[in-house]
């Protein structure tokens, strides 16, 4: 016969189960693998992200949602909410501005930043990077994703790549039917019952500057934290 404690250890055991498989139905209590850097430093490639729908989802919150596109299919996508119903969203010189207001400077954003090999090595010693060219392209110097933070941080000898305004993305123009590109967007306003979310890796996220606004219907879970 079973001890009572076992029993009831069983019985506990159970139930917790039960209580994760209807929170992963309901979308109480889920957990998703960050598979792109397009949220880095914030959340990492690889991260292990639990979000729940019970936490109505604000301004600058990660959010989960559902997304289809031609390359990908169907899935679900997790970028920061930067836009709300009747936002003024403007993005100059790579800096987002929300009606009017810098709304970067409260956040430890990722942009592509111009350095030697020698400051590379550095930087991987300190911190992970997202390192979107290979080294061996450049001669002297190289171009890759770094934590803005990371950059200050250890005073590294590095100055950032901005687009120029006059080169127009193709798939932002498509979009938005304006000639604008991931450093200089805008302006536009946020229309009713939709989101303007963006990846922290501001110069390597595919997100609503490429694919528009997210409709709330899109809506899954609100981003609690990552293991």
């Amino acid at each position: 016969m079973k001890h009572k404690s076992e029993i009831t250890l069983a019985v506990l055991s159970t139930v917790l189960v039960l209580l994760f498989i209807i929170g992963r139905i309901t979308n109480a209590l889920d957990y998703y693998s960050m598979k792109t850097p397009t949220n880095y430093p914030g959340i990492g490639e690889g991260d292990l992200v639990f979000a729940s729908n019970l936490k109505e989802p604000q301004r600058f919150d990660f959010i989960a949602y559902r997304a289809e596109t031609p390359e990908f299919g169907k899935g679900t996508w997790i970028h920061r909410i930067c836009g709300v119903e009747g936002d003024t969203i403007e993005i100059k010189d790579g800096t987002l501005y929300v009606n009017h207001q810098d709304a970067d400077k409260a956040l430890n954003l990722a942009h592509t930043y111009q350095l030697t090999k020698t400051e590379l090595a550095h930087l991987k010693k300190m911190g992970d990077i997202d390192e979107m060219f290979d080294p061996e392209m450049f001669e002297d110097s190289i171009y890759t994703n770094v934590s803005d933070q990371l950059i200050k941080d250890h005073a590294v000898k590095a100055t950032r790549y901005y687009f120029q305004k006059e080169n127009a993305d193709d798939m932002i123009s498509k979009t938005f039917g304006e000639p604008w590109n991931i450093d200089h967007f805008g302006p536009v306003i946020v229309p009713k019952d939709a989101w303007f979310v963006l990846g922290d890796n501001r110069s390597n996220s595919m997100d609503s500057r490429f694919r528009g606004f997210i409709e709330k219907s899109k809506y899954v879970a609100t981003v609690l934290g990552k293991k």
